[in-house]
């Protein structure tokens, strides 16, 4: 990337904020998916000690996003923050929440979309019909960012969370909602990439498969970060997707603590970090930037089928189709 060489793997969320400490006072920043011990905690707590405006913690448990608040409250008293009830896979919360939101700010300065489930064990439909993984990590962000863009300015930050898992499977447009429906070739897992990350076998597979829907909800993700991209560059409004590598947290719940062995894992901290530095470095505002890929608090050039500009529009069309509202940003 650009600045900043010396961040890698190691780096800090408290060491990126001190870096662009200047990007955070006086800015409204919403960070969705708070928990206690998680990545967004880690990142209340670092953005904190460089006085933003407001923090909004959002979180389908309001109890978790005020054990955060509290823990918040305790350590920067003089930092204010509003928390908020969101069920991502509901799309009437979501538009509720959304609406609140403007009611608290006119601004929102950057949003980090962090929420997410990860590996359901059984195929599960949200109450609007769309498999889990796809409603809560890809398509509930979709509205909830596409619902509050006109209170985002000039210079505003979006950053969408995925994963490493991407690199296995593009967008299933012939049978996103996992009900069974032929795959063709072009949209099925790729299994040596599979096999590389430890998951043998996955040819074999028929039908749900909790990791491959994880990881196809990453995919998405990544699409509607260029999607985003493209329609903001107008309006000076920038996007990006970031990695957080292996971090064990609350996510992790449905695997039963699983550790892989190839695989290096981070404190919370070094995993937020590379929202944070996606979030405000501002050298990352220029246009050639938006819609990039950070892993390891760097750009990621080639990111494969998850950078497709053509996928990315089909992706956002049938975003706005399954939630019943196209997006006008002029």
């Amino acid at each position: 990337m650009t600045s900043h060489t010396e961040f890698d793997r190691e780096t800090t969320s408290e060491q990126v904020v001190e870096a662009f400490s200047s990007q955070i006072k006086g800015k409204t920043i919403l960070i969705t998916g708070v928990s206690p011990n998680g990545l967004a905690e880690a990142m209340v707590l670092a953005l904190a000690t460089q006085s933003p405006s407001m923090l909004i913690l959002t979180a389908r448990s309001a109890e978790k996003a005020e054990a955060v608040a509290r823990k918040l409250k305790a350590e920067h008293p003089s930092v204010k923050y509003q928390v908020l009830t969101l069920d991502l896979s509901v799309q009437k919360s979501i538009r509720e929440a959304a609406a609140k939101v403007l009611t608290w700010t006119k601004q929102v300065d950057v949003l980090i979309n962090n929420a997410g489930v990860m590996a359901i064990p059984e195929r599960t439909l949200s109450e609007d019909g769309i498999e889990m993984h796809f409603a809560t990590n890809f398509l509930g962000h979709f509205l909830f960012t596409n619902l509050l863009i006109h209170a985002m300015p000039s210079g505003g930050r979006i950053v969408n969370i995925t994963s490493a898992g991407y690199k296995v499977t593009p967008i299933r447009f012939s049978d996103y909602n996992f009900d069974g429906k032929p795959v063709p070739p072009s949209e099925q897992p790729l299994y040596d990439v599979a096999a590389e990350l430890g998951m043998p076998g996955l040819e074999k597979s028929q039908g749900y498969v909790p990791f491959l829907a994880y990881m196809h909800s990453n995919t998405a993700n990544m699409l509607f970060t260029i999607g985003l991209a493209g329609k903001l560059k107008a309006r000076g409004v920038r996007s990006f997707s970031a990695a957080p590598g292996v971090v064990i947290t609350e996510l992790q719940r449905h695997i039963g603590g699983f550790r892989n062995p190839v695989m290096q894992y981070k404190t919370p901290s070094q995993g937020a970090a590379t929202f944070l530095v996606a979030a405000l470095n501002p050298e990352l505002d220029g246009v050639d930037f938006s819609g990039a890929f950070l892993d390891d608090c760097h750009i990621v050039a080639d990111v494969g089928h998850a950078g497709d500009v053509v996928s990315a529009e089909k992706l956002w069309s049938l975003g706005e189709k399954l939630v019943g509202q196209k997006f006008e940003f002029s």
